[in-house]
């Protein structure tokens, strides 16, 4: 037992010898870091600046002097970082000696930083942490000068969490855009949209430019993205709360550009750019199949007709294949109907003024060609067929937008305890689009469609050519005006009146023309050159036929019906205008009176 008790003391002692050593040795190797922080503006010393070694937890504050130590570092080369609160990090790299003392002395700039984010919400700007639910918050005017902002729905592309935007295809396309997912499998999807505190029309679809088989406009994108200084997305039931249940589908809260004071500033840019179509369209596929003992077109495939043995005859032996071909005819130089667009913008922004009157005035013009045009086979049919000496250019590229908007913006202080806003824009545009999609004289249609070989007489189209296509033009004029007025009277400290007052007034005119094409008749396959020898061939009733459906006004009323026309087979082709008002005018004032109960409320949130 005594032999025990003292191997074990004599272990502790070689033990706590061994501990003892090593950090001797460890505190032999480390040094100290000193020094002084200050203002490189002026060279005063900063007090309650934080001094940290990099790569270390070692941390110290400097006092009233500005200085710091830090102990225990360790030997070799380390990297001293000092920060303070309204001024720019500096860090210098500095060589520890073991047991010595290194000066490190450091001087930080002046450097801003934000205070509270404030948001825009229905009761009013607020402090973005005292807001309980997820508001996005998009820097639009950052955005359009670094990327190829073409209209409004593009600032929302992947730009804010849970909103998925489906773009357009073609020019003056709407896009769809969904706030966390789609809500409703048969209601509306869009959410709703805020311009400086007013409501502005927004809907896909709008003007009846066409039911279906063509990409209708949408109306916020009639708004110039350049005036946009920042943009919020309220999601979810937040949204029905601050703004009422038709906002379910999540709201968009744009505001605009506002004057500073101080000298005008001035701001003019210009845009050039080229619009192509890089997606691979698949092939047109045929069976081809024939007979030995039955000539008839129906059971013989011919460049010219429509009989082929697809799968589903030869497994259960209706037919044989003889060979297969596949034409591509978006790939064939001679008979694609895309080419390369072209868009350019131009626009002028200036915005200054006082403490008591500040402004902001923006006018931009813009023109884009769409990327879709009439191949050279079609054009020189037209051109054989009408006996011109050109294609209307509308009809060699019929997809285009032309637009100009007009913006101003005032605010003026008469006084500490009055505050008055105006906001208005004015837009004009021109929109013009093909029959593209789930139309009979489409143009996905005809092309994906075709007989899968070149030389079906319509260069592998289905059943119409571009000539004949291009030839209904599809259109819109509209001339847009947004006003509001905004006062703010505060008598004392403790209430407030406010009176707003805007409207939105939109006035479209869809056009629908379609020229003389002269072309294959549906009934007999027969290419007329005169309109008056297709209309005697058939006695005067009309084959290609095109109704219109009962137009309906900007509040629902069914309008007068339209008789159905032969209008290819005119010889001035047929042409109708349409005015039609989505919103004939929108006119509102409130007034809001807020005093000290109303101001401590806060809105339900979800």
């Amino acid at each position: 037992m005594r032999f025990a008790i003292r191997s074990t003391l004599r272990a502790a002692l070689v033990l706590g010898g061994l501990v003892g050593g090593v950090g001797a040795v460890a505190l032999a190797q480390q040094g100290t870091v000193a020094g002084r922080v200050t203002d490189q503006a002026n060279g005063q010393p900063l007090a309650g600046a934080r001094v940290t070694l990099m790569g270390t937890s070692l941390i110290a504050q400097t006092n009233v002097e500005g200085r710091y130590t830090l102990s225990r570092v360790p030997g070799g080369q380390v990297t001293v970082r000092a920060s303070a609160v309204g001024f720019g990090a500096a860090s210098r790299v500095v060589t520890v000696n073991p047991g010595e003392t290194a000066v490190v002395d450091l001087a930080l700039a002046l450097s801003p930083y934000s205070l509270d984010e404030v948001v825009i919400t229905s009761t009013g700007d607020q402090a973005k942490r005292e807001v309980g639910n997820s508001i996005a918050r998009i820097d639009a005017a950052k955005l359009v000068e670094t990327a190829p902002i073409t209209n409004v729905t593009d600032l929302l592309i992947a730009k804010a969490a849970g909103v998925d935007v489906l773009p357009g295809t073609v020019t003056g396309a709407p896009s769809r855009v969904r706030i966390r997912g789609t809500n409703s499998l048969s209601l509306n999807n869009e959410p709703v949209y805020f311009l400086d505190g007013i409501r502005v029309t927004s809907q896909n679809r709008s003007s009846g430019v066409c039911d279906v088989g063509c990409a209708p406009p949408s109306r916020i994108n009639d708004l110039n993205p350049e005036d946009f200084e920042s943009i919020e997305v309220v999601k979810g039931p937040a949204a029905s709360a601050l703004y009422g249940t038709d906002a379910a589908n999540g709201v968009v809260v744009i505001k605009t550009k506002h004057g500073q004071p101080g000298k005008a500033r001035w701001t003019v840019y210009a845009e050039q750019g080229a619009i192509s179509d890089n997606n691979d369209y698949p092939d047109a596929v045929r069976g081809w199949r024939s007979s030995t003992t039955d000539t008839s077109a129906a059971a013989n495939s011919r460049p010219t007709n429509g009989t082929q043995c697809i799968l589903t005859q030869v497994a259960s032996g209706a037919c044989v294949q003889d060979s297969v071909t596949r034409f591509n005819l978006f790939q064939d130089p001679q008979t694609t109907p895309l080419g390369t667009g072209h868009r350019q913008q131009y626009g002028v922004q200036v915005s200054g003024g006082s403490d008591a009157v500040r402004y902001y005035m923006s006018g931009e013009w813009e023109d884009e060609i769409g990327q879709t045009k009439m191949p050279q086979f079609a054009a020189d049919s037209l051109l054989g067929l009408r006996q011109i000496s050109a294609v209307p250019d509308d009809q060699l590229h019929p997809n285009g937008l032309r637009r100009t908007s007009i913006r101003a913006n005032v605010s003026a202080n008469p006084n500490s305890r009055i505050d008055l806003e105006g906001s208005t824009t004015f837009i004009t545009s021109k929109l013009r689009v093909l029959p593209s999609d789930n139309n009979t004289t489409g143009l996905l249609s005809n092309a994906l469609g075709g007989p899968g070989n070149k030389t079906n007489g319509r260069y592998g189209y289905r059943a119409f050519t571009p000539n004949e296509m291009f030839s209904e033009a599809i259109g819109q004029d509209i001339n847009r005006f947004i006003g509001s007025g905004t006062g703010r009277w505060r008598p004392t400290s403790w209430l407030s009146f406010q009176l707003r007052d805007y409207q939105d007034r939109l006035q479209a005119g869809r056009s629908h023309d379609v020229l003389p094409v002269y072309a294959r008749c549906q009934r007999d396959g027969i290419v007329y050159a005169e309109p008056d020898h297709h209309v005697a061939h058939h006695g005067g009733r009309s084959v290609l036929q095109d109704q219109e459906r009962p137009e309906r006004g900007a509040r629902g009323e069914s309008g007068g019906g339209r008789d159905d026309r032969d209008r290819r087979g005119h010889p001035h082709g047929a042409r109708e205008h349409h005015g039609v008002g989505d919103r004939g005018r929108v006119h509102r004032a409130a007034i809001r009176v807020q005093g000290p109960a109303l101001h401590q409320r806060r809105p339900a949130r979800g």
